[in-house]
């Protein structure tokens, strides 16, 4: 089991997720299964050799992928849920 996935359940029952704490466990969660599922040559071309490094590399890019959108909590939430195993 991922070491993300306890963080997530414990927020299923908050109304909401704050942005900072969105951008954490949504890379937290991406950076461990690109690195457990991902294509080694793929990861060494991206500069990805271990998690802290997908970590700063995607923290990043969800920061300034939604520059000028309205944060919704609610939706945040959702996403993070929705990353939960079936």
């Amino acid at each position: 089991m991922h070491r993300t996935l306890p963080l997530i359940w414990g927020l299923a029952a908050c109304g909401g997720v704050d942005q900072d704490e969105f951008v954490v466990l949504y890379t937290d969660h991406y950076c461990e299964a690109w690195l457990d599922c991902g294509v080694t040559a793929t990861q060494q071309f991206d500069g990805i050799d271990s998690i802290e490094d997908c970590k700063a590399l995607e923290a990043s890019a969800v920061t300034s992928a939604w520059v000028g959108c309205k944060y919704k909590k609610g939706k945040a939430k959702q996403c993070l849920e929705s990353l939960l195993p079936a």
